[in-house]
């Protein structure tokens, strides 16, 4: 029973948070778009036009400010992959997705550690160090459920 490897963790938080950077704004641009509608300031293209602008740019919103449900729920699956199988160097579970990520007790706060390494748990069979992720791929990680802490962030 195996979990997957922090190298390959970190590489799918990456896409993820790249992913989820380039879509974050997108929705801006259709508004702007409405806004020059707006500022034609003459009577027949806003009627003709505004409705269907500001709608894309409501749509558009919708679609690129809220990452889908697929996306979310492969986070979720991702998370809950990774607190049934990882386990510590002493052949426990992980019950939060944050001692996972911080298993080398960087920060005194596992197994009453010193913050100095001395009471890290480790990941059986993987890197024992801390890592950290990217604020967007936490942003869609608190949205499946597992809120990642502030501190294992980049």
């Amino acid at each position: 029973m195996g979990a997957i490897l922090v190298e390959n963790y970190k590489a799918i938080a990456d896409f993820y948070a790249a992913a989820q950077s380039r879509l974050v704004g997108v929705a801006d641009y259709y508004l702007k778009a409405a806004e020059e509608i707006v500022m034609l300031q003459t009577f027949d293209p806003e009627l003709d036009l505004l409705s269907a602008f500001y709608n894309a740019y409501l749509a558009a919103r919708q679609l690129y400010d809220n990452p889908p449900a697929s996306i979310i729920g492969a986070i979720r699956q991702l998370q809950a992959h990774v607190l049934s199988r990882a386990r510590t160097n002493a052949g426990t579970s992980f019950t939060d997705i944050n001692d996972w990520i911080d298993a080398g007790d960087t920060n005194g706060e596992l197994a009453g550690g010193a913050g100095d390494g001395s009471g890290a748990v480790g990941r059986l069979n993987d890197a024992d160090t801390s890592f950290t992720v990217p604020a967007d791929f936490a942003t869609v990680s608190g949205k499946a459920g597992y809120t990642i802490d502030s501190g294992n962030l980049d």
